[in-house]
């Protein structure tokens, strides 16, 4: 009677640990930021986190007008800085709070009060 039983178990046990693994990035899940270049000419956005008083870049994107980065994740602040792909110059710095319960977009246009800066402003997220 206790091998029969132990068959019974063994396999619930086994998917037990199957739907835990499979369940538990879910519930983890942290949020990310998407750029879009709304502006006429090219510009780079490079994110960067500071850990321990270091700061650590993250991979520079160059966005064409229309074009998007990929997600970013939110699971700590951020320091966002936008750069004229041309001449290098920096348009935008900012720091981008977590938030790892919320997705959010932003897109990336020219300030009308400011020349020769750029303005994120929120937008909806798909």
């Amino acid at each position: 009677m206790n091998r029969s039983f132990e068959r019974l178990v063994r396999p619930s046990v086994g998917l037990l640990a199957v739907a835990l693994v499979c369940l538990l990035p879910s519930l983890a899940r942290a949020e990310n930021v998407v750029f879009r270049n709304d502006c006429r000419s090219s510009v780079v956005v490079q994110t960067a986190v500071v850990v321990k008083g270091v700061v650590q870049k993250d991979q520079p994107v160059l966005l064409r007008p229309g074009d998007t980065t990929d997600k970013i994740p939110t699971d700590m602040d951020r320091i966002v800085t936008v750069y004229d792909a041309r001449s290098n110059k920096m348009l935008f710095r900012d720091v981008l709070k977590a938030d790892p319960k919320n997705p959010r977009a932003y897109a990336i246009l020219p300030d009308p009060q400011v020349m020769n800066k750029v303005r994120l402003v929120q937008r909806k997220v798909k």
